[in-house]
């Protein structure tokens, strides 16, 4: 899996602005349900989230033209940013943020600007224990995978294709339950072309 860790993309100030336009939206997390393709409420997923809307606010615009020029893509294949929030026990079981080819039912979703092809989250509030965003096939398997810590400020962005444009199943990933306190992230994916 390719990836870049940014440290204080963010300062605790903008991490602040975000959460505060975000927390008076949010609602029970969807989940993409990929044998009948669409969003459902369900278990796998239980935060809470919002969408914010492109170029909201001077600092959203900002935002969206920073992690443009990090992954030199247009900012108009950019999808809406999502912000979510995990309470103490919530979680999002292992999944991917690509849509899978081999699904009739993601159909709709990849002529939408294509693939999903970067993510861009960025840890917006730390909770004071867990959270962590785990990828279990990153890295040696004996180690065990790998754990981002969910640092504010922190921004992970990786490629959920490999180099010739096919999906990489080693993105699989676990937003594992937060244990105390309250953890708040934005997420950014990115398509091949303009998302509509």
């Amino acid at each position: 899996m390719r990836y870049r860790v940014i440290e204080q993309f963010l300062s605790g100030q903008e991490c602040q602005q975000v959460i505060e336009l975000a927390r008076p939206r949010f609602e029970p997390s969807m989940s993409w349900n990929v044998e009948l393709g669409r969003n459902e409420r369900n278990d796998y997923r239980t935060s809470e989230q919002c969408y914010l809307k492109h170029g909201e606010t001077p600092l959203i615009a900002d935002i969206e033209n920073r992690i443009a020029a990090i992954t030199h893509t247009p900012v108009q294949n950019g999808e809406a940013i999502q912000v979510a929030r995990y309470g103490p026990g919530m979680y999002y079981k292992q999944h991917y943020d690509y849509f899978d080819v081999n699904f009739d039912s993601n159909t709709v979703q990849l002529n939408r600007g294509g693939q999903r092809i970067i993510t861009s989250m960025c840890y917006l509030q730390s909770p004071i224990k867990g959270g962590s965003t785990y990828f279990p096939r990153l890295g040696s398997e004996k180690l065990g995978g790998h754990r981002f810590a969910p640092v504010q400020g922190r921004l992970l962005t990786w490629f959920n294709v490999d180099f010739d444009g096919n999906q990489d199943d080693s993105t699989l990933h676990v937003a594992e339950p937060v244990e105390e306190g309250e953890k708040i992230i934005f997420t950014r994916w990115i398509h091949q072309s303009a998302f509509f």
